[in-house]
């Protein structure tokens, strides 16, 4: 999968194929290559995918009292349909 640096913290995953937007990850650089082997990237593209995303589809680590992130979590902002 393509990732292109933002900033120190921050990576896009380009849009292409079906994504209807880019994904913005925020990571380091070493959290982002222990990403790299899991689909936590791939699920940041899928959310890109959906009907109604409005802007950036994120990527970002939840912790819990660890230093390795516990969990990765996607979001997104959905158009409202109202017109």
């Amino acid at each position: 999968m393509k990732i292109e640096k933002m900033t120190e913290w921050s990576w896009r995953i380009p849009r292409e194929g079906p994504m209807r937007t880019d994904g913005v990850v925020f990571a380091d650089e070493a959290l982002l290559k222990s990403v790299r082997e899991d689909q936590s990237l791939q699920q940041v593209a899928n959310v890109a995918c959906l009907p109604g995303i409005v802007g950036y589809s994120l990527g970002m680590p939840s912790k819990r009292g660890s230093s390795r992130p516990a969990a990765w979590a996607t979001t997104s902002t959905a158009a409202s349909g109202s017109s």
